[in-house]
């Protein structure tokens, strides 16, 4: 027996050899993140035929076999229910008929609860930090809703939230994103002034890790110098508003006074409303002109000096009955006298200005002294 049994051991190795002629695969490895999970590996020695073998085993639930010639392979459609189990991978190569033995990855979960040798883990999405009221606000869009197809929350319920925490200096402050909001938005404040204010942001869903982030910072102060734009609005506002309301009451007096103007306008008479000047409506009369025409010679002022000098007492007597008659004259009749007087010397006027001039030669003669020695005829009256 003691002869026997070496020989059986020999026959058993050669046996295995011969089955397993086929190099394994090596450097099995796994990768998953936000995206997905992705396992990998390589293999020497094989021919274009051949193609590989892949068992996925979890603590829960069927294992699955696939095959594939490619030395990668997608899990992220095959893994059930990534939040409570963790997974292995096993590889092996096939040649025809000849196969390879497994290569192992490394076990891997979703769940940092669970003990696997990688716990897959998602990120951040992208944070804004930003000064108001005093405090440093942090906002970024909802993991919930970006991460809600992939494989890490595959079966993700309403209820379930993200809890993640602050840290300014170290110091955690928790907080709650729930499924409803589209963005996260919480605010940290900070005890003394700074040249830059940090934080950093980790947290879960459900058992999957959310990596801790780089420092997000804002340099500068909490309480910033308001934008121009403050100041420079509000001022534009309201010199528009004022322009407005001047203009406003402009127009407003200009009509006030356009109505008034008609009203007073309609309280006047019609002529006086009439655009017609009221010098037409004030006409004067003439008083009637007769139609003779009163010829008056005026005579140098010598030639009347001359005439008073040579006048002689039968002519001053004369002249003396020329004025009672004219006085008598003025009492029956308020005619123009003062011009009867000029005219008794050269006859009456009516005499002088009818139609016949002839007439007038009728009347007696008496000689008058135009100088000394001159001695001419003249008309009595």
């Amino acid at each position: 027996m003691r002869l026997i049994t070496p020989g059986v051991l020999t026959v058993f190795t050669v046996l295995t050899r011969l089955t397993h002629a086929v190099p394994a695969p090596s450097d099995v490895s796994v990768k998953c993140d936000s995206n997905g999970a992705v396992v990998e590996w390589t293999a020497a020695g094989l021919s274009e035929q051949a193609d590989f073998e892949l068992e996925i085993k979890t603590n829960f639930g069927k294992n699955i076999t696939v095959h594939t010639k490619s030395r990668h392979l997608d899990l992220s459609s095959l893994l059930d229910d990534p939040g409570y189990n963790f997974y292995v991978v096993k590889v092996k190569a096939r040649d025809g008929k000849q196969e390879s033995e497994f290569a192992v990855s490394p076990t891997f979960s979703f769940n940092a609860l669970m003990r696997a040798n990688i716990t897959c883990s998602l990120e951040f999405p992208e944070v804004t930090v930003f000064p108001q009221d005093g405090q440093l606000f942090v906002q970024f869009a909802n993991p919930l809703h970006l991460y809600r197809d992939t494989l890490a929350l595959r079966g993700l319920l309403k209820s379930d939230t993200l809890e993640y925490v602050l840290y300014r200096d170290e110091i955690p402050e928790e907080v709650t994103c729930v499924h409803e909001s589209k963005m996260c938005e919480s605010n940290i404040s900070f005890p003394e002034n700074q040249e830059k204010y940090c934080v950093t942001l980790v947290g879960f869903i459900r058992q999957t890790p959310l990596r801790r982030t780089e420092p997000y910072c804002h340099y500068g102060q909490l309480y910033p110098v308001p934008p121009l734009s403050t100041y420079l609005v509000p001022l534009l506002v309201s010199f528009a508003v004022f322009v407005t309301l001047a203009l406003v009451s402009v127009f407003l007096v200009k009509r006030m006074k356009k109505n008034l103007k008609e009203d007073i306008h309609s309280m006047f008479p019609e002529f006086l409303k009439s655009k017609t000047p009221l010098i037409e409506f004030l006409s004067v009369v003439p008083d009637p002109v007769s139609p003779e025409v009163n010829l008056v010679d005026k005579d140098p002022p010598h030639m009347t000096l001359d005439i008073q000098e040579s006048t002689t007492p039968s002519e001053t007597t004369h002249s003396s009955q020329c004025t009672e008659e004219e006085d008598d004259d003025e009492l029956t009749n308020s005619g123009s006298s003062e011009s009867m007087d000029s005219l008794c010397k050269y006859g009456k006027a009516e005499d002088l200005s009818g139609s016949n001039l002839s007439s007038g030669y009728d009347r007696p003669h008496a000689l008058l002294e135009m100088s000394p020695g001159d001695m001419v005829q003249n008309y009595k009256c």
